[in-house]
């Protein structure tokens, strides 16, 4: 997977935090995944669509039963935002 206009060359560019157990257990029956990118509000729509179906096309063979949607967001410290090393970048 590549898409190179958010900076995502491989699977080791990105951060992928999931609850696998939550489904093991029957929790979830939809999977709503939230890409947020200092990056989203320069690219074009059709950009992050296209991440977005890639995203979810890697979800689904995991998961068959569940309904899976992928949100590209934009990334704003304003919203809130802390980091233990201090203050905003």
């Amino acid at each position: 997977m590549s898409v190179e206009e958010f900076g995502v060359t491989d699977e080791k560019s990105m951060t992928t935090l999931f609850p696998k157990d939550m489904m093991t257990y029957g929790l979830g029956t939809e999977i709503i995944i939230e890409v947020l990118s200092r990056r989203s509000a320069k690219v074009r729509p059709v950009t992050r669509d296209r991440l977005a179906a890639i995203l979810v096309s890697a979800v689904c063979p995991f998961f068959p039963d569940a309904m899976v949607e992928c949100l590209i967001l934009p990334f704003r410290e304003e919203d809130g935002f802390f980091h233990l090393a201090g203050t905003r970048s």
